[in-house]
Formats: structure tokens, sequence, C-alpha cells
């Protein structure tokens, strides 16, 4: 399958049967899953192609891992 697409069967022949990488992971070229972003890194887009594509959390939030966006630190805590 091309980067920023996945396939988990096996004996599939049409590009279709490659399904686009969710929001929150990447799936670089060749993929049978998807690999979510890492813990403190977060990806709002679906079709991503490698590790770069996921966005260091910012100061002041927080993102675990596979996050499709960052969530704000609670009221009364910080990193």
């Amino acid at each position: 399958c091309p980067a920023g697409t996945y396939n988990t069967l096996t004996g599939k022949v049409q590009l279709s049967d490659c399904v686009t990488c969710p929001a929150g992971a990447y799936c670089p070229l060749g993929s049978t899953n998807y690999s979510q972003c890492p813990a403190g890194t977060y990806n709002t887009l679906t079709g991503k192609v490698q590790l770069s594509d996921c966005v260091t959390c910012p100061a002041g939030a927080y993102c675990p891992l596979g996050s499709t966006n960052y969530s704000q630190c609670p009221a009364g805590t910080y990193n």
C-alpha cells in the first residue's frame, strides 16, 4: 500500500484495498497496520506517512498515545 495507507489483510490485489491512515497515527509505505503517534505528540489529519508528522504537544497541554489533538492541563495544574 502507498504511504499514508495500510492493509491488515493478506491476498489483496487492488489499491482500493488500502485503508487511509487515521488521525493520531502514521503509515509508512507498505504498512500492514497504522502506528500511533507516541505519547507527547499528536496528529489532527488522516493519511500521514512518518513519525515526524506527529506534532510535539505544546506547553500547558498533554497528549496520550495516539492523540488526535492536544488537551489543556486541568485548572490548578501545569506542565
